[in-house]
C-alpha cells in the first residue's frame, strides 16, 4: 500500500509540474505530429508521385497487389511500424530526452529552460540512439525466442501473450530510467543501463506500476490493432487508418506519463544527481 501511494504521489507531482510548465507537453505533441505525417506519407505511398519512391520497394518485398486497394491498407500497419522505428531513432529519442530534462528541472524546483535542455540533449544524441538500437535488438531477439517457444515448446497463444507482455514491460521499465540517467547524469549507454537495472530491482513494484497503468490505458486500442484483419473484413478496410491514428494518440499519452513519472520518481527518491541543474536555476 505504501508503494502504491508513492506512485500516486509521483503522478500527482508530475502532472502538477506539467500544469505549471505546459511546454513539457510540446516534445510529445511534436512526436505525435511526426507520426501522423509518416502515416499520411505511407497511406498515399501507392499514389503519384510517392509511388515512384515506394512502389519498387513494396513490389520487391510484398508484391504488386499491395500497391492497390484494399491490400495497401492491409500493409499499412507493418509499413508504419518500420517508419515509427526510424523516426524514434532519428528524432523521437531526442524529443523524449528534452521532455525528461525539462521534467527534471521542474522537479528540482528551478525554472524550466527548454533551449538549454535541448542543447544538452543534442549532445547526448549518440548514446540515446544507441539505447534505442539496443531496445530494438533486445525486442527482436526476445520475440523471436517467444515465437520459437510457441512453435516448438508447445506454449499456448495465451502464454505467449503473457510472456511478450512481460518482456515489453521489462524493457519499458529499464528505458524509463535510462533516459534521465543519460540526460541528467550524463552517463554512457552501459553505465545508464546497468544503473537502470539496479533501480528497477530496488523499486520493482513502483516501476512496474508506473509502466503498467499507462499501458492499460492503451490496451483497448492495442487489442483492436491486433485484430485489424478481422475488423477490416467485419467493418471496412479504412478502419486500419482509424485504429492507427488512435494508436498514435494513446501511445503518445502513455509515453508522456511514463517519461514524466519515471523522472519525477527518481528525483523524489534522491536517485538523480544535481549535476545538470543547479538550485540557482543555471544549467
Amino acid at each position: 500500500m505504501r508503494k502504491m501511494s508513492e506512485v500516486v504521489r509521483t503522478w500527482v507531482k508530475a502532472f502538477s509540474a506539467v500544469k505549471q510548465y505546459p511546454v513539457m507537453i510540446f516534445p510529445f505533441a511534436i512526436a505525435a505530429v511526426i507520426d501522423c505525417m509518416v502515416l499520411a506519407l505511407l497511406f498515399f505511398a501507392p499514389q503519384e508521385p510517392l509511388v515512384t519512391v515506394f512502389g519498387p520497394v513494396i513490389r520487391v518485398f510484398w508484391g504488386e497487389e499491395y500497391l492497390h486497394y484494399p491490400f495497401n491498407l492491409a500493409l499499412l500497419p507493418r509499413l508504419f511500424s518500420y517508419g515509427k522505428e526510424c523516426t524514434v531513432l532519428v528524432i523521437g529519442m531526442l524529443l523524449t530526452a528534452i521532455a525528461t530534462g525539462m521534467m527534471y528541472q521542474a522537479a528540482r524546483g528551478v525554472s524550466v529552460r527548454p533551449w538549454v535542455v535541448m542543447e544538452r540533449s543534442i549532445r547526448k544524441y549518440i548514446p540515446l540512439a544507441l539505447v534505442w538500437v539496443g531496445v530494438l535488438l533486445i525486442t527482436y531477439v526476445s520475440f523471436k525466442g517467444a515465437s520459437f517457444l510457441g512453435r516448438n515448446g508447445g506454449l499456448s497463444s495465451q502464454s505467449l501473450f503473457v510472456l511478450s507482455a512481460i518482456v515489453a514491460l521489462s524493457i519499458e521499465m529499464v528505458l524509463m530510467y535510462c533516459l534521465p540517467l543519460i540526460v541528467v547524469e550524463k552517463r554512457g549507454v552501459l553505465s545508464s543501463g546497468y544503473r537502470a537495472l539496479r533501480m528497477v530491482r530496488k523499486y520493482f513494484l513502483e516501476s512496474f506500476l508506473m509502466v503498467l497503468v499507462p499501458n492499460l490505458i492503451v490496451l483497448p486500442v492495442m487489442a483492436a490493432y491486433a485484430k485489424l484483419p478481422f475488423l477490416s473484413e467485419l467493418l471496412f478496410p479504412e478502419i486500419v487508418l482509424v485504429v492507427l491514428l488512435l494508436r498514435i494518440v494513446m501511445l503518445t499519452v502513455a509515453d508522456f506519463i511514463i517519461t514524466a513519472s519515471g523522472t519525477m520518481f527518481l528525483v523524489n527518491q534522491g536517485e538523480l544527481s544535481a549535476c545538470a541543474v543547479r538550485k540557482s536555476g543555471r544549467t
